[in-house]
């Protein structure tokens, strides 16, 4: 039996004799570059180049080592040394072929985070994370990992500089003297166990006027991941394709959007945009990548911190856009001044005179530290990911204990993420990422949880509020009595149809009739006017039709309310 070798030194050799080694060509070797999503192949072949005496590496298709011919040609035409002799091509042929199909199974990586593909989950790799030059989890000795940059996304690289020390002397320090600098350091680490928690996409916008140090919270966040200056921070000035493509590229990290009042697009794109991105789902732009992957859509869980001047509910109200109830348990606003003094901050530390001061040292350290708090919460994570995860739930089981919350109402759902991020602080102070006390990051994370809370109201209340508002709005003159079916309308009612009571009592008259457009303008969002109406449906006052028996030149939609059963409820006299 024919043995063959290969070493840079020797060369290729086949062994046709015991003891008697024959050199039939230079060094050459194949393995396995990788798999792309579709499952084609690529390998990675290295020789030695004739002139220099160097080894040479090309990625190249399965198909060249198919072809005997091909594959010979390629090696010329790259500068392979010494080709071999006509009968020992094939051996030298078929000896690639043998190393190709024996390498070990690899797999192409085109974004960072949590490995999620069909090939991991066959191989049980449900917790290996990707960085551009590591991969942490266990995987199989037969998987190779290997990260290839996707020209086609949005490039974003995890840095480091300096040592975790560095960033925990210079900037960790200083996190406990703002809740939401404490905020966005437990959002940030925990961007990456979101995903193993089965934690949704959300957004945590921080607004306030100019200069109050809404930049220094998100370039903290950024240095959490990678280098952290103010021209390194995405900006609001993007597009919807943009969007998804950074959304995308962003999975399983801290996503930051600087100044919201750069958006230049129509206020209601703003509230779909947000709405999409926290849905976590969007559509692949570029058919040729669509294609190479094959697949059309693309998905990412991600946590998003925006800023800007304005509050984000300000500028859909000034644009009038009708608020959608999706976006309040996904996108979450906090006001950013703490201290009146302060600004950002609530304390200062020991030798620091003033905000200034303070921000313009955060702003320099994060310049110089940056990267490693979230390559060691990955580390440390990765140890024992299944006891990790099961400590984090079991602390948002007790902060939900503690406030006494209903996981299924708006204030319960908000608090999910809140909950999340406190369990995944008291890591980071285990793991030593965080110098800070646990009791002032529960605080902190606490308080601001209460606030955005408070922006917001339970189904409940919501519909309280709607019957109340409902209740104010049928004391006003723009609704019009109905006659019973089949009853015409005089010209002067038809002019008032929708927009002037008609205050009769005539025995006919039953019902209050308005536009389903007008109806939901009572009230400050959609979802309560959905609420509102569906009460009202569940007691019999109202009934949703085309009122077709009025003849405007048009069918619209209206509400009917009962006049008998409206007077029962209270709602009019």
């Amino acid at each position: 039996m024919v043995k063959i070798f290969s070493d840079f030194e020797d060369g290729v050799q086949i062994e046709e004799a015991p003891n008697s080694l024959r050199t039939i060509a230079p060094y050459v070797d194949v393995s396995l570059y990788g798999l792309t999503a579709s499952g084609a192949a690529f390998y990675e072949i290295s020789f030695v180049r004739k002139m220099y005496k160097d080894i040479v590496k090309k990625v190249i298709p399965t198909s060249l080592l198919l072809s005997n011919r091909e594959l010979i040609c390629f090696l010329v035409s790259n500068g392979y040394a010494n080709i071999p002799l006509k009968e020992d091509e094939k051996i030298l042929c078929d000896f690639l072929r043998e190393r190709g199909n024996n390498a070990a199974k690899a797999l192409f990586v085109e974004k960072l985070g949590w490995l999620d593909d069909e090939l991991a989950r066959k191989n049980k790799q449900p917790y290996v994370y990707v960085t551009p030059d590591k991969q942490y989890g266990a995987v199989n000795p037969d998987l190779q990992i290997r990260y290839v940059e996707n020209p086609n996304v949005y490039s974003q690289n995890m840095e480091t500089s300096g040592k975790l020390k560095d960033w925990v002397d210079n900037i960790g320090i200083y996190v406990q003297h703002s809740p939401l600098l404490t905020l966005t350091v437990c959002m940030g680490l925990g961007a990456i166990a979101m995903k193993p928690c089965g934690i949704e996409s959300f957004m945590i916008h921080i607004w306030a006027s100019t200069s109050k140090g809404k930049t220094n919270t998100e370039l903290v966040g950024q240095s959490l991941y990678r280098k952290a200056e103010k021209n390194t921070l995405p900006s609001w000035n993007i597009t919807p394709v943009g969007l998804m493509d950074k959304c995308s590229s962003f999975s399983d990290s801290l996503f930051i959007l600087d100044e919201v009042t750069k958006f230049c697009d129509k206020p209601a794109r703003l509230q779909q945009m947000v709405y999409n991105a926290m849905n976590g789902s969007g559509k692949i732009a570029s058919f040729a990548y669509a294609k190479s992957v094959s697949r059309v859509d693309c998905h990412w869980t991600i946590a998003v911190l925006s800023s800007g001047e304005k509050s984000i509910t300000q500028i859909l109200k000034e644009g009038n856009v009708k608020l959608l109830k999706g976006r309040e348990v996904r996108c979450f606003e906090i006001y950013a001044l703490r201290h009146p003094d302060y600004f950002t901050f609530t304390s200062l530390p020991k030798g620091i005179k003033n905000s200034a001061e303070l921000a313009e040292k955060l702003q320099e350290n994060v310049r110089l530290y940056y990267g490693t708090p979230a390559r060691k919460f990955l580390k440390e994570f990765l140890k024992e990911p299944e006891k990790y995860i099961k400590r984090i739930k079991k602390c948002m089981k007790k902060f939900f204990e503690e406030q006494e919350l209903d996981e299924g109402d708006i204030k319960g759902r908000i608090a999910t993420r809140f909950a999340f991020m406190e369990a995944v602080g008291l890591l980071a102070v285990d793991f030593e990422i965080l110098p800070m006390k646990k009791s002032k990051l529960k605080e902190h994370i606490r308080l601001l949880c209460g606030e955005v809370q408070a922006q917001h109201k339970t189904d409940s209340e919501l519909q309280k509020e709607g019957i109340k508002l409902l209740k104010k709005a049928l004391k006003r003159e723009y609704f019009v009595t109905v006659k019973k079916k089949g009853k015409t309308f005089s010209d002067d009612e038809k002019m008032a149809f929708g927009f002037k009571i008609l205050r009769h009592s005539f025995s006919s008259r039953h019902f209050i009739a308005i536009r389903k457009s007008q109806f939901d303008s009572i009230f400050k969002s959609q979802y309560q006017a959905d609420l509102v109406t569906r009460y009202l449906k569940e007691s019999g006052v109202l009934a949703h039709k085309q009122v077709d028996f009025v003849d405007f030149g048009e069918r619209p939609q209206f509400h009917c309310l009962n006049l008998e059963k409206l007077r029962k409820e209270g709602l009019y006299k």
